[in-house]
């Protein structure tokens, strides 16, 4: 897959310093080679250090489109399951979530599914964030894919497969259009600028 400025990748090997980082842009290195100019990902030291790869030791993060108010329930870490009738052959580290342009239900509703699960909501800090559609609203570790029921947000739906997701994070909102299945989108690095490390 060809690397764009924007993307989020993920080293294939551990890196010191730090899971996830985002491509600055790509140049000519020696031998015909080319270099991958990176920051941290999401908050990072931008302007102090450029971090350099192979393109080939790097992987892509792709990113999943969710209605909303599920999309700002996962961020926010109250939804730890996604559920899909389908799971991808290589599960990737991590997700970007996309909250699609249609959403399901309005904010209260979201207050009444936690209820019901269990779940004492907190105040939702910021209405505007949950009403977000057509864009990257966050980011999230894929922990596993299982069919067996270890969370109340599974489904219980013959055949679906849940998504297990944990280390959720919200991230400045990047309008951008979203696809069936997982894609492949950029992410404006200048969004970052300032932003704390762990975006909480």
């Amino acid at each position: 897959m060809t690397l764009h400025p924007g993307q989020i990748v993920s080293p294939r090997e551990p890196h010191p310093a730090g899971e996830l980082f985002i491509v600055k842009r790509l140049s000519a290195g020696g031998n015909g080679y080319t270099l991958l100019h990176a920051h941290p990902f999401p908050g990072g030291p931008f302007g102090l250090r450029v971090y350099l790869f192979h393109p080939d030791d790097v992987a892509p993060i792709p990113a999943l489109s969710i209605w909303q108010p599920w999309a700002w329930l996962i961020v926010r870490g109250y939804k730890d399951v996604e559920n899909r009738t389908w799971a991808p052959k290589t599960p990737p580290p991590w997700l970007l979530i996309h909250a699609g342009k249609k959403r399901e239900f309005d904010e209260s509703q979201a207050d009444h599914e936690m209820l019901i699960r269990g779940i004492t909501p907190k105040a939702m800090p910021d209405q505007k964030a949950g009403a977000q559609t057509g864009g990257i609203v966050g980011i999230v570790r894929l922990v596993e894919f299982t069919q067996l029921p270890y969370s109340p947000w599974a489904e219980q739906t013959h055949g679906t497969w849940h998504w297990l997701l944990k280390d959720a994070r919200p991230l400045p909102f990047h309008p951008c259009k979203g696809q069936q299945g997982l894609f492949y989108p950029t992410y404006d690095l200048g969004l970052l600028q300032g932003a704390r490390p762990c975006l909480t």
